[in-house]
């Protein structure tokens, strides 16, 4: 225990990372799993959930913060669950996705501590202005203010939106995998209006190798100034790995960043929401970074376990 102990806090203290000239503090909170890849279960191993905090102030300076640390945890994902199916003839164009990204994809900055940004990526799934992110981005910031809400490419101010949901089983939970599987926040833009949405995919099964988007906005390689004035909405592509009805595994790629969190996964051929994104595999290389992202289908399962409706009712439930 003293030496599994030792190796995480390496781990923990390994992934604070603080770029005085630039601004910004990593702050992360790191699972330790057991073993690696075996023929039939996947472990994460030393994956980390994380934000990104921008220090506000005349020189966007960062001053260093307490690290928020976690016990160790794994989450097993059945191989045999990625099942073999066929591909639609021909995906949709990828400016097509794109463009409904700029408008239904949007980037949560939030303040936390007092002269502290949260910087996190969510996607609008209600007309009426109702936004999904992480549980984890949720619990970093301040309760008393709304975050600005912002969308396009570089990322500009578009609305403020106000936390109304996050599981109770996140809350509650008794170990980082009960939180994983419940890593999910629902928000809501505090502006009447008529928005451009993702639909959520809550039926289709996964294969091995199957090719997802990804739509985020990461900010790790960026300074502090960068992420408030030019901050992008990056899409790329990411294969499915292994997958259980609530977790996906998928390959690397430039989402593979801290400011990822609440990025979408997105069908290229149906243009609907298979997973968000709520963690990357713990490495120095982002290009080696596995991409961890929670399922619509498990994100329903925990709605109707707690309020007794699926996410579509729940928001429904809502007066405009």
């Amino acid at each position: 225990m003293a030496l599994l102990m030792d190796r995480l806090q390496k781990i923990l203290l390994s992934s604070l990372i603080i770029l005085a000239n630039g601004g910004i503090l990593i702050l992360s909170l790191s699972w330790l799993g057991g073993p690696p890849l075996r023929e039939e279960i996947y472990d994460i191993f030393e994956s980390e959930v994380i934000e990104i905090r921008v220090e506000e102030s005349s020189t966007r300076a960062v001053l260093p913060s307490e690290e928020k640390k976690t016990l160790p945890a794994s989450i097993s994902l059945p191989r045999e669950d990625t099942q073999s199916t066929e591909l639609a003839p021909t995906p949709l164009p990828e400016t097509l996705i794109y463009d409904q990204g700029l408008k239904s994809s949007v980037n949560l900055l939030c303040k936390a501590n007092p002269g502290e940004y949260v910087v996190a990526t969510g996607a609008i799934i209600d007309s009426r202005g109702y936004i999904i992110s992480n549980a984890h981005v949720a619990e970093e910031v301040s309760a008393k203010e709304p975050c600005t809400i912002r969308r396009g490419s570089p990322a500009q101010p578009f609305r403020e939106a106000t936390l109304i949901y996050t599981p109770i089983s996140y809350k509650n939970a008794a170990s980082e995998e009960e939180k994983a599987r419940s890593d999910f926040s629902i928000w809501k833009i505090n502006e009447p209006g008529e928005y451009t949405v993702w639909e959520l995919e809550y039926e289709k099964s996964f294969f091995k190798n199957e090719p997802l988007l990804t739509l985020a906005y990461p900010a790790e390689l960026l300074g502090g100034e960068l992420v408030f004035k030019s901050l992008n909405l990056i899409f790329s592509k990411t294969y499915v790995e292994a997958t259980d009805a609530v977790i996906i595994r998928s390959t690397a790629n430039i989402s593979s960043q801290r400011g990822s969190s609440g990025g979408a996964l997105i069908d290229p051929y149906t243009m609907r929401i298979r997973g968000l994104i709520f963690a990357v595999s713990e490495n120095v290389n982002i290009a080696e970074r596995e991409i961890f992202s929670l399922t619509p289908k498990g994100i329903n399962e925990i709605m109707q376990k707690e309020t007794g409706t699926t996410l579509k009712e729940y928001l429904a439930g809502f007066s405009s």
